[in-house]
């Protein structure tokens, strides 16, 4: 196999081997925002939804709520769990501390009475007394310890923060579970419901000192729910504390003595001789709705009136709090004590993983291989049938499988699969299209007897029957030429593509022969072709004259049009092509070759900045060139359309730079004769407008085809030019006059069925007004249309300057 195809066959398995790239890709960035718990809160919406909607009422009544407003303030604690000396047990979940501004105002008071106080001996009289009343007044912490003391059945709320806040004050104190506590960053932000480690809290803040020591017991309650559970126990700087809902089920079930709570490997906590069942890191999971908002079914009471309501609280789990905190609370707790919970299966990790492997080969393996629409479906599908999974399994069985990291894997990895098979298909149209330019040129550079440039645009051409036979000839014409070697690379060529293909076989063996023959040959007779067989190393590019080809960028009626360089100055350059024994009759040929380079080098010699500039004209085995500006922007034949059409004020502008391009090259005696929107390139971005093809349509306008028709665009065409009169400059003034009416108005002036009719129309019949195809046309461009496509030439702007100077005034 020769290098150059064994090179492209290298790109393609290649390019079939990174189609994995893509899902490789999607599964990496997924498990970095894991491990960076930017998916945290994807996590929880299928639970959320699931149990808001689908978990049932909890009608026992157990928990009860005492709301407190925003507003509360701690002197009205003591006299609220004065009433609640009844219940069961009573959660005070705000975080209890003494205020600083009462403990500022309190040392000063202290300090005061220190000062009166002498020989301890009690002073008497003011201030002493009043002092004495602010002190208490203001010292909520000892009346509330006082309260506590005298109280078995409350708890207290400590907070804890995973985002990094700091609390005033810490406290210590632990529990020894068998859980582990650390672990890989990435572990740790995978699924909850599967992470064996315990949640972890990033500060603690705690009641005061006095407080929890007059309490029952205090619990850990996140700052913000995240209302997929609560955790039973939270890790802190190596220490294990438990949570508040953890408490209250010990003191719901009396057993806050330290030896009736245990933990049971792998999830579960006994208390007393019941067992809760808990997730491997023991988080506690009501079948209960979790989210901040009121319930019905939740019986609640405001914290300034219950007074009289002491009997309503007999015997019941009393949540005192804001809403925000205490009805989730109370659901959960209502939930847990009639044994409605969720728990995660012990195969949820293999499931999890088991999916994610399974997503991971979809998007590897199986999706790469699939158009879009086929990607898009079983994408769709497959997320489907997880999420309702995942649902399901929720909804019927009350255990959870979280898929949200497969599920997140797959829709990240679809859209860029769809992406990298875009970038494919259009890579493979870009290479249909490389290779029809690359057939056509090099069928071209073969007919000129360029064999070398048309062999190598061959070999960038994608193989088929087609291209086969092309390289057959190819062979043949090296043979004729006795290149003897570059003949069986040819044949080579063709026969590691289709071993069976006519008789290259044989040729091969036969090319083989004779390339010996002639490059060991001593005395027999020394030929050019034998010379180029020793010589030649490597292929050139094709060229015409001293241009190279880059690419084909363009086809005209008269042939194609290529990019070229210079490699002299290294200048960029457009190469128009004519085959011009194809065009013309062999009679004509000599005629139409002189007035081709007489043209042209009319053309050559405009140096204007609204006209395309002329370097070089040449032939090369009857294939005349033209290499000119390779300019940017498209011809106005893309802004003829109705609803592509440019703003008036800018069609003036083109037509105004137009006008004063024709008027200087009629005054150098050069008549264009086939101006039309292709024939005029604009640039948008510079405003900047360009005529192209002077010299070639005075050359096609004036011969004839073989078939005898004339030559160019007729609906643009003079009443003269139809007619066969001899035409001047004001011909294109009435052509410009018809394409700045087809820029305005996005119609042609005259249109017709057939060439006799239009051609009829064009010398006798008026065109429709502009104002007919667009409203609000100023009645200055109408005029200068009007003047323009007079059947007259007199009639008419006798120059360009002329109608540069209307067009110039019509814009202001």
């Amino acid at each position: 196999m020769s290098k150059r195809k064994s090179n492209k066959t290298i790109k393609q398995q290649h390019g079939q081997r990174r189609r994995w790239l893509p899902g490789l890709f999607a599964l990496l960035l997924v498990l970095l925002l894991a491990a960076t718990g930017v998916l945290r809160q994807a996590e929880p919406l299928i639970y959320n939804l699931t149990i808001e909607a689908f978990a049932p009422s909890v009608t026992t009544g157990d928990a009860v709520v005492v709301e407190l407003p925003p507003n509360w303030q701690q002197d009205s604690v003591v006299e609220l769990l004065r009433h609640l000396q009844q219940a069961r047990s009573v959660v005070f979940t705000p975080l209890l501390r003494q205020p600083q501004n009462r403990d500022a105002a309190l040392n000063i008071i202290n300090g005061r009475i220190a000062l009166l106080t002498t020989d301890k001996v009690e002073p008497k009289g003011e201030p002493y007394p009043t002092l004495k009343a602010l002190q208490q007044q203001l010292d909520v912490r000892s009346r509330l310890a006082v309260q506590l003391d005298g109280m078995d059945n409350v708890l207290l709320a400590a907070s804890y923060r995973t985002d990094g806040v700091t609390f005033p004050e810490q406290r210590s104190g632990q529990l020894n579970p068998p859980v582990p506590t650390g672990g890989m960053a990435l572990l740790k932000h995978l699924p909850t419901a599967i992470s064996p480690f315990l949640p972890h809290a990033a500060d603690l803040g705690w009641p005061d000192q006095r407080l929890q020591e007059a309490a029952s017991g205090v619990g850990l309650l996140a700052v913000e729910q995240n209302g997929l559970s609560y955790p039973a126990l939270v890790e802190y700087q190596g220490r294990v504390y438990p949570g508040l809902l953890l408490q209250l089920l010990r003191l719901h079930n009396g057993a806050m003595a330290k030896g009736e709570l245990n933990f049971e490997p792998g999830g579960g906590i006994r208390i007393g001789s019941k067992t809760i069942a808990t997730d491997s890191a023991y988080r506690l999971r009501p079948y209960a709705p979790l989210q901040q908002r009121v319930h019905d079914d939740i019986e609640h009471y405001a914290y300034d009136r219950i007074a009289d309501k002491a009997e309503a609280f007999k015997g019941k789990t009393v949540i005192i709090g804001e809403a925000a905190e205490a009805y989730p609370l109370a659901h959960a707790a209502n939930a847990l004590f009639q044994r409605q919970m969720v728990t995660v299966p012990g195969w949820a990790v293999w499931a999890l993983y088991g999916t994610l492997l399974f997503v991971v080969l979809l998007l590897t393996v199986l999706l790469p291989r699939m158009r879009f629409s086929t990607v898009m479906v079983t994408t769709v599908l497959v997320v489907l049938v997880l999420l309702n999974s995942e649902f399901l399994l929720l909804l019927l069985a009350r255990q959870w499988l979280p898929l949200t990291l497969p599920v997140t894997v797959l829709l990240v990895g679809f859209p860029l699969i769809s992406f990298q098979g875009y970038l494919a298909q259009r890579e493979g149209a870009l290479g249909r299209e490389l290779t029809e330019a690359n057939r056509q040129l090099g069928r071209m550079l073969q007919v000129q007897g360029e064999l070398d440039q048309a062999l190598e645009r061959y070999r960038r051409c994608h193989f088929d029957e087609g291209l086969l036979e092309q390289l057959y000839h190819l062979g043949l014409d090296f043979e004729r030429k006795r290149q003897f070697a570059k003949a069986v690379s040819v044949f080579q060529l063709i026969h590691e593509s289709a071993p069976t293909f006519r008789d290259v076989a044989e040729r091969i063996q036969r090319n083989q022969k004779m390339e010996h023959r002639v490059v060991l040959s001593k005395g027999g007779p020394s030929t050019p072709e034998g010379t180029v067989i020793m010589e030649a190393e490597g292929l050139q590019n094709p060229t015409l004259g001293h241009y190279e080809i880059e690419r084909e960028i363009g086809r005209g009626a008269m042939g194609l049009v290529y990019l070229g360089k210079d490699p002299r100055i290294g200048r960029m350059v457009a190469i128009k092509t004519m085959a011009l024994s194809d065009e013309f009759e062999e009679t004509q040929l000599k005629e139409v070759k002189e007035r081709f380079y007489r043209e042209a080098e009319t053309a050559g010699r405009l140096n204007h900045p609204n006209i395309v500039h002329v370097y070089d004209i040449g032939e090369e085995r009857d294939l005349a060139y033209i290499a000119m500006d390779y300019l940017h922007g498209k011809n106005l034949g893309h802004f003829i359309k109705p609803k592509q059409l440019l703003p008036i004020k800018e069609v003036l502008g083109v037509a105004l730079q137009v006008a004063q391009a024709l008027d200087y090259a009629h005054k150098k005696n050069v008549v264009h004769r086939d101006i039309k929107p292709a024939n005029i390139i604009y640039d948008e971005q510079n405003k900047a407008a360009k005529v192209t093809d002077f010299g070639v349509a005075c050359l096609t306008d004036a011969s004839k085809t073989k078939t005898g028709t004339v030559l160019g665009s007729p609906s643009y065409m003079s009443p003269e030019q139809v007619a066969g009169k001899k035409v001047d400059g004001r011909a294109d003034i009435f052509s410009l006059g018809v394409t700045l009416y087809q820029l305005i108005t996005g119609h042609l002036p005259f249109e017709a069925e057939s060439l006799g009719s239009l051609m009829y129309k064009i010398a006798n019949e008026a065109h429709p007004k502009p104002s007919k195809y667009r409203k609000g046309i100023p009645v200055c461009v109408s005029r200068i249309i009007n003047k323009c496509m007079q059947k007259e030439p007199e009639k008419r702007y006798q120059t360009g300057a002329d109608l540069a100077a209307a067009l110039e005034r019509c814009k202001k």
